[in-house]
């Protein structure tokens, strides 16, 4: 019977980590987060606040479109959902895709401390993606050179 009573109270302390719903391991009800190199400081990575979702209409950057425009996009979101400024930079980085993602990852480490910052640094790589809109009567003033 104390075989039974201690292979008990060890089957409860290896795998029965909460008790009704008490958090026995202080630790497992903390959130997790990957330690990671990130261009965000330590202050935006542990902010701690409300949960924020990212609206469904912002779409992915890839950095093969006009820039402009996603910028526009996510801060017309993140005003109207009043998200505080460190939520904006820890936003922006889920919105990037493939290149762009890249090219976030490699931005200088524990560096990026606000959100200025960071669409400043955004639109000065993927400036030349912007669109640029012409006239159509200002394309038939196009002249082509002899050299050309």
């Amino acid at each position: 019977m104390v075989g039974l009573v201690e292979e008990e109270s060890l089957g409860a302390q290896d795998y029965n980590i909460a008790k009704g719903k008490e958090v026995v391991d202080k630790d497992l009800g903390k959130p997790f987060k990957e330690a990671r190199r990130t261009p965000l400081t330590r202050r935006i990575i542990e902010f701690a606040g409300p949960e924020y979702k990212m609206p469904t209409n912002i779409k992915l950057y890839d950095g093969t479109t006009d820039p402009e425009d996603h910028l526009s996009r996510f801060a017309s979101a993140a005003n109207l959902w009043e998200w505080p400024m460190l939520v904006w930079c820890r936003m922006f980085q889920q919105t990037l895709n493939g290149s762009a993602r890249g090219w976030f990852e490699r931005l200088p480490y524990d560096n990026t401390n606000e959100w200025a910052k960071l669409r400043e640094a955004f639109a000065a790589r993927y400036s030349v993606r912007r669109a640029c809109f012409k006239e159509p009567h200002e394309i038939t003033k196009i002249v082509r050179k002899a050299n050309e």
